[in-house]
């Protein structure tokens, strides 16, 4: 037995730094793993504490071309089966916007999404005013649009804005929206006016 503790601290002596590279490797593999492990852990709480809100409900359902009749039936069959549910419907669409009262037709591109009146059912408007965000907001062809739109076309809230061949009075500005899409990309600034406009 003497013997043999005498080879591992010979050994030992001779090779020390390499002993300590292998525990240093060790440590940083162990200390990344860890490290790995509890930012996706903080990810994944922090996703599942705030998808209500970035979804603006429980489920959300999207296309890019208008819902087949037999795919709204099927949609609407299978929540008929679901006890205490509410429904609400968003249309979603990049146009361009301008200025009523100018004759030379200052446009902007937009994105426009129309809401019913129960939207969202979770999260909440910031608006810059201060004032709490409800549907009533959007009657009598009322808009809500994000600081963007004010400064590039040069108005303010209480100015006519033009969507298609409809009117919109601007009643207030965005700041934070729940269901806005995910990811960075936008074709232009946000408006919102009601789904039956």
């Amino acid at each position: 037995m003497t013997f043999v503790l005498a080879m591992v601290w010979r050994e030992l002596r001779a090779t020390w730094h390499r002993l300590l590279f292998f525990f240093l490797c060790v440590a940083v593999g162990v200390g990344g793993i860890i490290a790995i492990r509890s930012l996706v852990q903080n990810v994944r709480i922090a996703l599942a504490s705030e998808a209500r809100s970035l979804t603006a409900g429980d489920v959300y359902l999207r296309t890019d071309q208008p819902w087949a009749q037999e795919t709204r039936d099927a949609v609407l069959s299978r929540l008929g089966g679901i006890a205490d549910i509410s429904l609400t419907e968003t249309v979603d669409t990049v146009t361009m916007a301008r200025v009523v009262a100018e004759v030379a037709g200052l446009t902007k591109v937009v994105e426009v999404r129309a809401v019913q009146d129960a939207f969202p059912f979770y999260g909440r408007f910031v608006l810059e005013s201060g004032r709490d965000y409800s549907s009533l907001l959007l009657e009598q062809r009322g808009a809500l649009v994000g600081p963007e739109v004010l400064t590039q076309l040069e108005i303010s809230v209480g100015d006519r804005i033009a969507i298609g061949n409809s009117e919109f009075t601007i009643r207030d500005v965005i700041v934070a929206e729940p269901g806005r899409q995910l990811g960075g990309f936008s074709f232009g600034p946000r408006g919102l006016v009601a789904y039956d406009d």
